[in-house]
């Protein structure tokens, strides 16, 4: 009776084991469905009845033959409300922050919130009179510096396609 019971329970174990490595695999892929709106892509994560959307644009910039990143804007929301996330590669001048004016708008400055291995991020919180600017306007510049220059950068992030996408985040 003891060799049966010492028997079982490795058996028990390997058949939980193999149950743990293969119930994920079983259980079904979130699907992700991308809609693009002018300059604008809304990406949408479904897990079930659970869908997650965000709006996101992608500024590209080529150099020796070579297209890399240069800004990634998303907007996002969390439980508390939306905000929009601009990330930039990493070398940024931390100190100066991001300046950020859609059309002829004010200029708002903004700290970058965190770097990590793929460049540093600003994060803004969105509010209604905030989403109703991005939705009524048509670019949004955004400024930053280079570590080591005095030089602000200037980037054209167009608002084509935002409203729409910005529609269900």
């Amino acid at each position: 009776m003891t060799e049966q019971k010492t028997t079982g329970v490795p058996m028990i174990r390997n058949k939980l084991a193999l149950l743990a490595v293969i119930a994920p695999l079983a259980m079904a892929a979130p699907e992700v469905n991308e809609t693009r709106y002018k300059d604008w892509t809304q990406v949408c994560l479904s897990e079930g009845e659970v869908s997650r959307c965000e709006a996101i644009q992608v500024l590209n910039v080529t150099q020796d033959e070579q297209t890399r990143p240069l800004l990634r804007a998303t907007l996002s929301r969390v439980p508390d409300g939306q905000f929009l996330e601009i990330a930039l590669p990493l070398g940024m001048d931390l100190r100066a922050g991001l300046v950020i004016q859609i059309d002829e708008g004010e200029e708002q400055r903004f700290a970058y919130s965190t770097c990590v291995a793929q460049g540093c991020a600003a994060v803004l919180a969105v509010d209604e009179a905030l989403l109703a600017t991005l939705r009524a306007g048509n670019r949004a510049r955004l400024g930053f510096r280079l570590f080591g220059t005095v030089e602000t950068q200037v980037v054209e992030l167009s608002l084509a396609g935002f409203t729409a996408a910005s529609e269900g985040v």
